[in-house]
């Protein structure tokens, strides 16, 4: 400690350490980091479910210009938000970031991609983080409104064999039957 309480930063040799998260398989690995400072964030959901990387763009590469995003289940409890400008992570500042979330194989979701202006800037991915497969890709200037979404291998519509609207394809109820 200095004189006045404070800290003072001192190394040996030519070079200060940086200290990060030096594991490479880590999200926020560090390749400048030379010391490890327990940081490493390893993504992970419960078994069973599908981690999906939610991949933002911004065409003009100004950010969302206060779009959000909401990830909500069949309940309607919201089990993500966010938007490119908070991104958990930052691939090119204003143009491109991403956050993680988990997709269960039973459930089928809604995303709503609102608010801010020029909407049709606003671009996503949904990526199965194990495999790189682009599940939902919505890169074509229309990335903006409410989308139905699901894990790999699900397939969401009607399940009720006495509604109007059944789905033999469905695999997962989405809630939108229609009954007599």
């Amino acid at each position: 400690q200095d004189q006045d309480g404070g800290t003072v930063d001192f190394y040996y040799g030519d070079t200060a350490e940086t200290c990060g998260c030096t594991d490479a398989t880590a999200l926020n690995f560090d390749g400048n980091a030379t010391v490890d400072d327990g940081s490493c964030v390893f993504p992970s959901c419960p078994d069973g479910e599908t981690l999906v990387q939610f991949m933002m763009f911004d065409t003009f590469g100004d950010g969302w210009d206060g779009a959000t995003y909401t990830l909500t289940n069949q309940a309607g409890e919201i089990l993500n938000s966010g938007s490119l400008d908070n991104a958990l992570f930052t691939v090119e500042p204003g143009a491109q970031g991403y956050d993680f979330f988990c997709l269960s194989p039973t459930e089928c979701y809604v995303l709503d991609v609102f608010g801010g202006v020029y909407p049709g800037e606003k671009e996503w991915q949904i990526i199965d983080y194990n495999t790189g497969q682009i599940l939902y890709d919505q890169t074509a200037n229309d990335g903006f409104g409410v989308f139905g979404v699901a894990a790999p291998g699900i397939t969401c519509g009607c399940t009720d064999a006495n509604a109007f609207n059944f789905d033999a394809d469905a695999t997962s109820d989405d809630g939108s039957c229609f009954s007599p």
